[in-house]
């Protein structure tokens, strides 16, 4: 939930009003929730990261889940999914 103030009232009022949440974030975590939940078990599964970089990729992915934006959280999922390939060829 968010707060913002009103525009009319004065800075020392404390008049705020509270904005709806917006629909298109809740289907964002709906997308969002599995598929980080995905990239985590992939990590997991195969081992490419450690637990305590496992916790670190989770926060990291909430994190950018959240920002109103979407593309973070798809350019981070590359990053990662890129980053386990490479690593991959160069062990070969």
């Amino acid at each position: 939930m968010f707060v913002v103030c009103d525009a009319t009232a004065t800075p020392s009022s404390k008049h705020h009003r509270q904005l709806e949440q917006d629909p298109a974030s809740a289907m964002k975590l709906q997308i969002a929730a599995p598929l980080i939940a995905a990239l985590v078990y992939r990590a997991w599964s195969h081992k490419s990261l450690t637990p305590v970089g496992i916790a670190t990729a989770f926060a990291t992915a909430v994190v950018h889940a959240i920002h109103p934006w979407g593309v973070f959280f798809v350019l981070l999922a590359a990053f990662f999914l890129a980053g386990s390939a490479a690593t991959k060829v160069r062990a070969s």
